[in-house]
């Protein structure tokens, strides 16, 4: 992904059904040091990682509980590890996950 030049966007990702992880609608960009995920949904766990499997099992995943927000910090793309891409996926039900990119002045 390009570097961006907004300090912050926003995105989502819809997860259709447990047990399939999708990539948010804008994938984190370069310069993104800290994603904030907000979990809407009353009921379902959102599960997050970075990888390049289908789904997300719930021994990988970090959780984002029902109507609970996390904040975690990647550190710019050149300190990341080389694999995996960021996905969401949920417990159950069809949750959207809200997310929001903090985007640093380089990579």
């Amino acid at each position: 992904m390009a570097i961006s030049n907004k300090t912050i966007v926003g995105t989502n990702a819809v997860v259709a059904s447990a047990g399939t992880a999708v990539t948010p609608t804008i994938a984190p960009y370069d310069n993104t040091h800290t994603i904030i995920v907000y979990n809407p949904d009353a009921s379902n766990t959102v599960y997050i990682a970075f990888t390049d499997a289908g789904a997300i099992a719930a021994a990988d995943a970090v959780f984002v509980p029902p109507q609970a927000s996390l904040t975690l910090a990647i550190g710019p793309r050149s300190a990341r590890p080389p694999v995996g891409t960021f996905k969401v996926d949920a417990s159950g039900g069809t949750p959207t996950a809200r997310i929001t990119y903090i985007n640093g002045t380089s990579s």
